[in-house]
């Protein structure tokens, strides 16, 4: 349960940016700097809010490489939310909102290869979780 918040989390954090409007080259770049952890790094380095976004994500992941596949699904996941909100990022950043009080009908529209990755993924960090001493 924690870990479908934890994606809601990374969503909106990525949507933020984009509440003004959207086009495909904004997603595109977002998308880019969530899969690039030197980048992601940078605007930790910055920006107070992201760096407490940032340390929550690897704590909750337990691994740098684990929090990485937490932002590429985030950045899978931007233009599915967008899409969901006829392209309108107010709409897909209050969706969110109101997601996060119910993860499980955000996953429960989500494609079935994302919430797949989202599965797996969360099981990988349990089960780390759980080996580690």
């Amino acid at each position: 349960m924690l870990f479908k918040l934890l994606v809601l989390s990374l969503c909106m954090f990525s949507l933020n940016p984009l509440a003004e409007g959207a086009d495909k080259e904004s997603v595109k770049k977002a998308q880019e700097v969530l899969k690039d952890p030197k980048q992601v790094k940078e605007i930790t380095s910055k920006d107070a809010k992201a760096k407490k976004a940032d340390d929550f994500v690897k704590n909750i992941a337990g691994s740098e490489e684990n929090a990485q596949e937490v932002y590429n699904i985030a950045a899978e996941l931007m233009p599915v939310l967008l899409e969901m909100n006829n392209n309108d990022p107010e709409k897909a950043v209050q969706s969110l909102q109101d997601y996060a009080k119910n993860p499980k009908a955000f996953l429960d529209k989500l494609p079935e290869a994302s919430r797949k990755k989202i599965k797996n993924l969360a099981e990988k960090i349990e089960s780390e979780k759980k080996n580690k001493p």
